[in-house]
């Protein structure tokens, strides 16, 4: 599922992005006792969480969740001396927030056009409108720092931060056949240009972010539309293609073989109009989907570690989507009886309950020993 962002409401009875989640895979490995939630989540923003089965956990999934709340606004204040001994608190880069270009129509297939708008943006104001100054803004590499730094490719300069530069923006808009004339940026014809960008309705800090985006491209010509659709009508027409541009997440699986699969496999590939599960933007490539048959088979870390170095190359080189900043995923965890979380000094994965990340977090997990 798309992940949005979206302030946490600390007067919300239930919060929905911070409930105590149950994994089934820890029960049915023997690892937690059924009774016993060692794992909470909270997903900025990122959508109602699924609920454990049945409801006699109710009052304890919220009780949880607001002390998860609780413990985000003590850090908020620079302070966390409530906090138990053994909780701890985790607020690491879950995704990439992107913008999501359809690869279908013109001028997104250029990838000047592309380049041109990723110019014109500052991702670091972007970010700070949208997050609140709580997440950094993302390189163009596809990796989500600084959980895979060790991973990433040396030879992409700044780790893929684009700095803005609205004099280089022009440059590229003019090779893909756009010029300002007036203050706008205007085609071969002379019409002056507008793009679309669709988020979901009620995912402010998106709708923030897009408001940030469109001061930013205004001052290269460029006239912007917000389309806010429910998020059920957003999914569908992200799922369909039908958009100019749209905002999205990518990565944050844990897997550096899965995010690019995801994003550029041409395995998910639909025509518009065909709901798709992933690739939204409809990205192809036979290099791409030869890169991504090989790290599929192979079992060389070196050899995995060379072409995922690739696959950045071509992210960077040629923007399917378009990277702003990083998305929240926020955890509290316990070690009264179980070590081996993600940390700050060791940020495997992130600490969200879905996707892969709760597999490998429980490959993580050792039972406490009992103190002597």
């Amino acid at each position: 599922m798309v992940e949005g962002e979206r302030p946490l409401d600390l007067h919300e009875p239930e919060p929905r992005r911070d409930r105590a989640v149950l994994p089934r895979q820890l029960h049915a490995a023997g690892v937690l006792d059924e009774q016993e939630p060692a794992l909470l989540a909270g997903r900025q923003g990122q959508g109602p969480a699924p609920r454990a089965p049945g409801q006699q956990h109710a009052a304890r999934r919220r009780d949880q969740g607001l002390r998860l709340g609780v413990l985000l606004h003590q850090r908020r204040q620079g302070h966390l001396e409530r906090r138990q001994p053994d909780e701890h608190l985790l607020v690491p880069a879950g995704g990439t927030i992107s913008l999501f270009p359809n690869l279908t129509e013109k001028p997104f297939n250029d990838v000047n056009f592309r380049k041109g708008l990723s110019y014109a943006l500052d991702r670091k104001g972007v970010g700070d409108a949208a997050a609140e100054g709580y997440m950094q803004q993302a390189g163009q590499t596809g990796m989500l720092l600084p959980n895979q730094e060790s991973l990433l490719n040396p030879a992409i300069p700044d780790k893929g931060l684009i700095t803005q530069n609205d004099k280089t923006a022009l440059s590229y808009f003019a090779k893909a056949g756009y010029t300002m004339k007036n203050g706008k940026l205007v085609d071969k014809t002379g019409a002056p240009l507008t793009v679309s960008i669709t988020t979901a309705n009620g995912y402010s800090d998106w709708l923030r972010a897009v408001q940030a985006i469109t001061k930013e491209w205004a001052k290269v010509g460029i006239t912007v539309k917000t389309k806010q659709p429910q998020p059920a009508a957003y999914q569908l027409a992200l799922r369909n293609g039908d958009f100019q541009l749209a905002m999205g997440s990518v990565g944050g699986t844990g897997s550096v073989y899965q995010d690019f699969a995801n994003n550029l496999s041409s395995e998910f590939y639909t025509p518009i109009g065909k709901q798709a599960a992933n690739n939204f933007g409809r990205y192809k490539s036979a290099k791409v989907d030869a890169i991504l048959d090989r790290f599929k088979t192979t079992t060389n870390p070196q050899d995995q570690m060379e072409l995922g170095y690739q696959l950045q190359q071509i992210y960077y080189d040629e923007l399917p989507s378009i990277g702003l900043y990083y998305g929240g995923s926020w955890g509290l965890f316990s070690t009264q009886k179980f070590t081996g979380w993600p940390s700050a000094k060791d940020p495997y994965t992130s600490p969200k309950t879905y996707v892969s990340t709760s597999l490998l977090i429980l490959t993580h997990l050792k039972k406490k020993e009992a103190a002597k």
